[in-house]
Parts: C-alpha cells; structure tokens; sequence
C-alpha cells in the first residue's frame, strides 16, 4: 500500500497523526531550555 492510497483510505488516522505530531513539536517547544533558543536580536 503506497502513502497516498493509504491516507486515501484512512484519512481519520492521517489527521490524527498529523495532530499528535503538532501537539509533540508544541510540547517539545516549551520544554527545550532557553539557552538553546538562538538570539533573535
């Protein structure tokens, strides 16, 4: 089964392994130390 035929069929998995990958890089985001941010300024 290639990847587009497979969200085709399962499009509810696809959203929801999408959205647990957002909530994981939003999470991991606000664990990462400050001193690993880049100076903006």
């Amino acid at each position: 089964m290639s990847l587009v035929s497979g969200s085709m069929r399962r499009p509810v998995t696809v959203t929801m392994l999408t959205l647990a990958a957002i909530v994981f890089g939003f999470v991991s985001l606000g664990r990462l130390p400050l001193n690993l941010l880049p100076d903006i300024s």
